[in-house]
């Protein structure tokens, strides 16, 4: 049973065979990139600075990410509890002073359309698998009401369907015109007027495309994690290669914002499943490693709220001794000042 679960979870965050490394990265206008290493979520700030902005949750991995207009990062987390041996999803929300809460609490039984991509009207998406057996997909939209609308795929089976998680089978993003784009496998596919769903671009049986993002001018990019490449999508489906990743590493999320591109990239292991990432900004076709995250950064990093939590701590700690120690000479000034004449005679002759 338990094998059966692992191999639905896998199967549904990722279109390539038991992979899912994390493809969540975004950046604002500031420059501000974040990013998840499946793990943690970071921020690399404009000045290149590193930041832990969400901690490890024991059991659980971050995939996707999404920037709100107000500045707000939004993502999923899926968990697993190893007492009940059940899996369970939520979605957060994390401001940028470090304060956040849940959107949709942690739960198994997430309502069917639950994901992080929302549109101006508060309509919720998400882009499944059916099964583990069947692999057909369908979009989902919940509405604020939660009224639940098959968008794409078959809506017999859409209609059957039971959501597990609230992360989908790829990325997701909404064009500069407002219109919803979604990875599928090789195939990268546009909610078009009137609800109809159209393909932006197929790519061969290699391409498997992970994170996507809006792009200058209309395009759509894409990190084609099959072929290690990161490509730009035109409206009349003409894909550019922007970069290639080097041996060892694989394309998995891209971002872009005030005119510059990063992407990010996940270690090219046999099971996708390390935790080892890296961010690259691209200038032109080349690329230059801008954060590698890992162990040293944790005890040098922390969210502001936490850094201003420790700050508050550490000062309180240096108030509180600095107190005792007046305290304690006040106490020996006075004890002095009242001690009998015969106990001073007394000391004096010891000494």
């Amino acid at each position: 049973m338990i094998a059966r679960l692992v191999a639905l979870v896998l199967l549904v965050i990722a279109p390539a065979a038991a992979a899912h490394p994390p493809y969540g990265i975004a950046a604002d206008p500031r420059e501000n990139v974040y990013f998840s290493d499946l793990e943690r979520v970071w921020r690399l700030g404009a000045d290149g600075k590193l930041l832990l902005f969400r901690r490890q949750t024991p059991d659980t991995h971050v995939h996707e990410l999404r920037l709100t207009p107000a500045g707000d990062l939004i993502g999923e987390e899926n968990r697993y509890d190893p007492a009940t041996e059940t899996f369970s999803t939520a979605i957060w929300r994390k401001r940028g002073d470090g304060s956040g809460n849940y959107i949709l609490p942690l739960t198994n039984a997430p309502p069917k359309g639950s994901g992080i991509w929302v549109d101006e009207a508060g309509n919720s998406y998400t882009a499944q698998w059916l099964g583990n057996d069947d692999r057909r997909t369908i979009l989902l939209q919940r509405s604020p009401t939660g009224e639940v609308t098959v968008l794409f795929g078959d809506p017999k089976a859409g209609a059957a369907f039971r959501q597990v998680l609230a992360s989908g089978i790829g990325g997701m993003t909404f064009g500069t015109d407002g219109t919803l784009v979604f990875a599928d496998g090789p195939v990268l596919r546009r909610l078009g007027p009137e609800f109809r769903v159209e393909t932006l671009f197929e790519g061969d049986r290699t391409t498997s495309l992970r994170g996507i993002a809006s792009g200058p001018s209309s395009t759509i990019l894409a990190a084609d994690i099959g072929n290690r490449r990161l490509l730009s999508i035109g409206r009349r489906s003409a894909a550019e290669t922007l970069y290639r990743s080097p041996a060892g590493w694989l394309p998995t999320g891209v971002a872009s914002a005030a005119g510059r591109l990063w992407l990010l990239e996940a270690e090219d292991d046999p099971e996708h499943r390390s935790h080892r990432v890296r961010v690259v900004e691209i200038v032109g076709s080349k690329g230059k490693v801008v954060a590698v995250p890992g162990e040293a950064q944790l005890a040098l990093t922390s969210t502001p709220a936490t850094a201003t939590r420790r700050g508050t701590i550490a000062w309180f700690a240096i108030a509180a001794g600095a107190f005792v120690l007046a305290l304690g000479a006040a106490y020996a000034v006075r004890r002095a000042r009242t001690r009998r004449p015969g106990e001073q005679t007394r000391h004096m002759k010891r000494a």
